[in-house]
């Protein structure tokens, strides 16, 4: 398993008779919980759909829009990603191999919708990302 923190980060391991305490004690954080699983779910749910009946490039500015709505600061030039991410991260994020994320994104950057700076991508514009590659 592999995971990226957008910032500083403490991660603690919480053996399983402590949760089951916290969460005796507090049914709000059960209940929190259950929400954050089951938000977790439904995205999964969404992304295998989107593996199954989307093409590359409909995934690829899908998850991009995402991002930009998660971890994008607005600017002037559109909306930089705070998380930087290289394409093979992107290809593993979509289900796809690298070189198809590469033709996406190269693709994507032609266009005029997304510009890369090293690890660092600005959308222009999350929406009509993901409008261009619904209409390719």
């Amino acid at each position: 398993m592999h995971a990226q923190a957008v910032g500083p980060t403490i991660v603690l391991a919480l053996p399983i008779s402590s949760l089951r305490a916290i969460l005796e004690r507090n049914p709000e954080t059960a209940e929190q919980l259950l929400r954050l699983i089951a938000a977790r779910l439904h995205r999964t749910s969404v992304a295998l759909e989107d593996a199954l009946v989307a093409d590359v490039p409909t995934r690829v500015a899908g998850r991009l829009r995402e991002l930009a709505t998660d971890h994008g600061v607005p600017g002037p030039a559109g909306v930089r990603l705070r998380v930087p991410i290289t394409q093979d991260e992107l290809a593993r994020m979509v289900g796809a191999s690298r070189e198809a994320v590469n033709r996406s994104v190269g693709a994507l950057t032609a266009r005029g919708l997304l510009r890369t700076e090293g690890r660092t991508v600005v959308i222009r514009d999350p929406e009509e990302l993901l409008r261009d590659a619904r209409r390719a």
